[in-house]
């Protein structure tokens, strides 16, 4: 069984995350798995099936080549890569972080492609649903990269799953990761 599924078939990527995604893979064999899967001569700004991408994971995830840090460090590696607007970085870091679904919004359209919810616990620590077809651990690299890019310098952070909620992957609705920083 395919450990990750779309919650609607219409759900579609922009061109640039999975220029983006490839990106941050390092090596031959991704390309190969996206020309499997017909993702060649991607176009930054035309949209594709989700599902195509969808089903790259899964190739990605069944290979067993696949541990829990590359999925994080491909998340990581995309923050990194990332084009982000000026100024960003000046921002309060509680607002950067309630703009991810704002952004995973404008990357992604169809009739039901899940979302990012940001819920404020206090002044130094969110609490990020997620309810979204990507691996958990991808979304995980990308709150830490997050905060590794956009975190004032100095700020001590921590960024944890919620050992409370079953993640997507563990057969739960949502994930939840926490992040906090001093």
């Amino acid at each position: 069984m395919a450990p990750y599924k779309l919650f609607h078939p219409d759900h579609e990527y922009l061109g640039q995350v999975l220029m983006d995604f490839q990106n941050a893979v390092e090596g031959e064999s991704i390309h190969s798995i996206f020309k499997k899967h017909g993702l060649t001569n991607i176009q930054p700004q035309a949209w594709y099936p989700a599902q195509m991408f969808i089903n790259i994971l899964n190739d990605m995830k069944e290979s067993r080549t696949m541990q829990m840090l590359d999925f994080v460090s491909i998340g990581m590696k995309q923050v990194e890569n990332a084009v982000m607007p000026p100024g960003l970085a000046q921002l309060p870091l509680i607002d950067i972080l309630r703009s991810m679904d704002t952004a995973y919004q404008m990357n992604n359209r169809g009739t039901d492609i899940g979302e990012i919810r940001c819920e404020v616990i206090d002044a130094h620590h969110v609490r990020l649903i997620f309810r979204v077809p990507q691996p958990d651990d991808i979304w995980y690299g990308v709150c830490y990269g997050y905060m590794r890019r956009l975190a004032p310098e100095g700020t001590h952070f921590t960024v944890y799953y919620d050992e409370h909620q079953p993640r997507r992957e563990d057969g739960g609705e949502i994930t939840i990761i926490h992040i906090s920083w001093s």
